[in-house]
């Protein structure tokens, strides 16, 4: 099948924790891209001089080259197995076409490749290949590089170049422009030239964008940075200067004539932060729904909560809009490789965490809670409060973060509440929460990964 050559936005690496239409968008993206054998990420962040280079490994690892980010950045990982034979491909045709390619077995994923798949392809199930850019070459130079990789398109690769429309930076820590603020005239006009001439397929007007494009030194005050994809506002708040490697990624579009997807979505890519995939690590032991039924605690079973009398709030059919969701495809195996011991057991198969155990129990700043499994957000840390029972707990979810249904496995009933995306156990609601809700959702605390909000 023949694969699309895309051109993305990864923004800053916030992008994998936060949402915006712009993980909106690469989800949505992902759920309709038809699966490629491969793909090939030129990243801004994956320099080279001397040739293009493409990682070459069986496993690469996940490279976390920011700093001062939350916590979660770090801990995560994409286990996308590499594809020694598409590199090895690759670079055959780079050869023919002039070029010194070089392999790199130990090269890894930097952030430009892992944070935009991991919204587009969360489940990691597809090989992947950087690609590097050299600072040095032109855009003329980096045109080649795509012509000459184009046919494995045709071989099921898809080709993506990874980086941002506009990059100066100078302005961008200015103070200038405050979170939300709309794009300047000077953004707007050199956006709205690309769009025109990306339509028409011009290429030769964008390999000379410099001299061309209204606005260009403004846009890119050194040429290794230009030609990333568009952003109509700027972005939410300033990231370190560390996640904005320069990088000369020009001209990725016309490595093939089609350019439907970035035609029919170009509006809708905008640089932003969103979600990401992988959980938080607690290794308190998790008990079992038999274990729990044997220890017969009646302190336990009251901090579990009464017999419920109403479920008004009930909200059976939530996760509709996640049926195609391909967290619904993971099999056990699957998930036992994405999460710890505790977190497959309580997620997976209703287990209950041992009271008292959990950090978040105590997690008293400002963030969002969201579901260790898919990282989806569940609940705003302004509704969190201290219940007493050894569980984090809060008295308003998301809407639309949670399927419900009525549980009687300790002899009453209870109503037990999962993940709408990943369907992942997380608690039940009781009536004895405070205002406004007079809810408590009594939540494990190994299900949930916690993101604070920016200082």
């Amino acid at each position: 099948m023949n694969q699309p050559a895309l051109y993305i936005s990864h923004g800053s690496p916030m992008i994998v924790v936060e949402q915006s239409p712009a993980r909106t968008f690469l989800e949505a993206y992902g759920r309709r891209w038809d699966k490629p054998k491969a793909i090939i990420v030129a990243s801004a962040h994956y320099e080279a001089a001397g040739g293009p280079e493409l990682t070459s490994g069986p496993a690469p690892s996940t490279i976390h080259d920011f700093g001062g980010f939350p916590d979660v950045l770090y801990r995560m990982r994409y286990p996308a197995s590499g594809a020694p034979e598409i590199a090895a491909a690759a670079a055959g045709l780079l050869a023919d076409a002039g070029f010194t390619p070089r392999l790199n077995p130990q090269r890894g994923f930097d952030h430009g490749v892992w944070t935009p798949l991991m919204l587009m392809a969360p489940l990691a199930d597809i090989p992947v290949v950087a690609l590097s850019i050299d600072l040095m070459q032109s855009p003329e130079w980096h045109f080649r590089i795509g012509r000459a990789l184009a046919p494995l398109r045709e071989e099921g690769v898809a080709i993506i170049g990874s980086g941002s429309t506009t990059h100066n930076l100078r302005a961008f820590f200015s103070g200038q422009f405050p979170a939300g603020a709309q794009g300047q005239d000077w953004v707007e006009d050199f956006r709205a030239w690309l769009d025109q001439h990306i339509e028409a397929g011009d290429a030769q007007a964008l390999l000379h964008y410099r001299k061309a494009a209204p606005h260009a030194v403004e846009n890119h005050p050194t040429e290794d940075t230009s030609c990333r994809s568009s952003s109509r506002s700027a972005p939410a708040a300033p990231a370190p200067a560390s996640a904005f490697t320069p990088a000369s990624i020009t001209a990725f579009w016309p490595w093939t004539p089609s350019r439907s997807a970035i035609r029919s979505d170009r509006n809708r890519v905008r640089q932003g932060r969103a979600q990401g995939v992988h959980g938080h690590m607690i290794t308190a032991p998790a008990l079992s729904r038999r274990d729990m039924l044997l220890i017969g605690s009646a302190a336990f079973v009251s901090a579990c909560g009464p017999a419920s009398a109403k479920v008004s709030y009930l909200a059976p059919e939530a996760g509709k809009a996640y049926e195609d969701s391909p967290f619904r495809k993971l099999s056990d195996s699957d998930w036992k490789g994405r999460l710890s011991g505790e977190a497959f057991d309580v997620l997976r198969h209703e287990g209950t965490e041992r009271p008292f155990t959990s950090p978040l129990e105590n997690e008293s700043r400002q963030g969002v809670f969201v579901c260790a499994g898919c990282q989806l957000p569940l609940f705003d840390a302004k509704t969190k409060f201290h219940s007493g029972t050894g569980w984090p707990s809060f008295y308003q979810s998301m809407p639309g973060a949670f399927e419900t249904k009525a549980d009687r496995t300790l002899g009453m009933l209870r109503v037990e509440y999962h993940c709408a995306r990943c369907l992942g156990h997380h608690g039940h609601i009781f009536e004895d929460g405070p205002p406004p809700t007079g809810l408590r959702y009594c939540n494990n605390g190994v299900a949930l990964d916690f993101i604070p909000a920016k200082a």
